[in-house]
């Protein structure tokens, strides 16, 4: 008789649909061009739908198209603005330890620099309002 080896194959099942939609709590700190000491924000709250490929952030009154989704980090965005000369926009959530950046550079003459980091926790979803969409 021959010896037979069953293999068992592990089948990545989806997640419930409520781990793919929940808030973002951070509490953050910023940095401008002109200090390298960092201070005190708002916390700032995101919603975020993986599943619809939507988040929104404070009031939501404009949800917005996910940038990037990985199994390291979202990005909620990560773009330059309408062109080279408009700036650049980054946004991102570090999923395994809940790390916030955020970096804003704009153009012009003398140019703008803005950094926010943060730690974020997890929430329960609280939805949508009847927002805008961008």
């Amino acid at each position: 008789m021959r010896p037979y080896v069953i293999v068992l194959a592990l089948v990545n099942v989806a997640a419930p649909a409520a781990a793919e939609k929940f808030d973002l709590i951070c509490t953050t700190e910023v940095r401008y061009r002109s200090s390298a000491e960092w201070r005190p924000s708002d916390p700032i709250r995101y919603r975020i739908d993986l599943e619809a490929n939507l988040w929104c952030r404070g009031d939501c009154s404009k949800t917005q198209t996910l940038a990037t989704v990985n199994d390291r980090v979202i990005f909620l965005r990560s773009h330059l603005r309408s062109s080279e000369l408009d700036g650049f926009e980054r946004e991102r959530i570090y999923r395994k330890t809940g790390e916030l950046s955020i970096v804003h550079i704009g153009a012009g003459p003398i140019g703008t620099f803005q950094e926010f980091r943060g730690q974020c926790e997890r929430a329960q979803f609280s939805g949508f309002p009847d927002a805008q969409r961008d």
